[in-house]
């Protein structure tokens, strides 16, 4: 995990989620049972030499929502509010680079 923060600028982490089969958390948790409202940004970017992975947005308890599929090399940017987590599979094995965000980094929400 990598903490980045630039004067005035807001402040942000990277780190790298190894997707399998199962329902990956790359945000959040299974055992979390409460919706939050972060007012932060999820940036995320499957590896250019990986698999598809399916996107879920984990609403509550047992409600997930389908966001979609992203190829290999995809990107993909949303607002972490009202979700328990944000979840990912794949047939087999890949990995997503992902970022978390507060406004004003990197020109985020500005």
């Amino acid at each position: 995990m990598q903490l980045d923060a630039t004067a005035g600028q807001g402040t942000g982490v990277s780190f790298r989620v190894r997707v399998r089969r199962d329902r990956t958390y790359l945000f959040g948790g299974a055992r979390l049972a409460k919706q939050v409202d972060t007012h932060l940004y999820f940036i995320l970017r499957v590896d250019e030499d990986g698999e598809d992975i399916l996107l879920e947005r984990h609403k509550k308890e047992a409600e997930f929502e389908t966001l979609g599929t992203l190829a290999a090399g995809d990107s993909y940017a949303l607002k972490l509010d009202d979700m328990i987590g944000l979840c990912a599979s794949c047939p087999l094995e890949t990995a997503v680079d992902c970022w978390i965000m507060s406004p004003g980094s990197s020109g985020i929400g500005a």
